[in-house]
This record gives C-alpha cells, structure tokens and sequence, in this order.
C-alpha cells in the first residue's frame, strides 16, 4: 500500500495529493490548508505561537500526523505557510 493512500484511509478529513501534481518535484504527497484530524488543523505553521512546546504540534504539522509518517520513513516540509510536501527520508 502507498504511503499516499495510507494516508488517506488513516486521515479521511484530510486531503492529500501525489506530490508531483504540485510542482513536478520529487515530493511524494502534496497537503495543506483546510486539512482536519478530528477538530485540530493537521497543518498550522504558526504553531509556535500558541503551541510553544510542541505538544499538538512539531514544526507546525499535528503531532499524530507527524508520527505515522516518521514511523513509515517519511517527512514534512513547509513549502510555504499553507502548502506542505512529503519526502522520503533518506
């Protein structure tokens, strides 16, 4: 099963998309703005604010999202404030 619908069997509320729809790049899912988990924002870059120790969120992705994509070798990365992409770590 592909990481891309792993995701979206786990996360329904969320949207998820093959990550070179977006720029044509390596990333392999392409997310943002208007994704949910339950009542939270999966996605908030401006976190810090609210969140300073990183108990709901890690570098503005929701923790739980966060997890089941590190424990499967994969990151986030902020492309800008309401995009993210998916990489494979290396």
């Amino acid at each position: 099963m592909s990481i891309l619908t792993e995701l979206q069997k786990e996360f329904p509320d969320c949207w998820f998309k093959e990550g070179n729809k977006f720029n044509g790049g390596n990333a392999v899912v392409w997310s943002g703005e208007g994704s949910m988990i339950g009542i939270n924002s999966a996605f908030a870059l401006d976190s810090y604010s609210f969140d300073p120790s990183e108990s709901f969120y890690t570098m503005g992705i929701l923790n739980e999202l966060n997890e089941f994509v590190n424990q499967r070798g994969y990151y986030w990365e902020h492309y800008d404030s309401g995009t993210v992409l998916l990489y494979k770590a290396q």
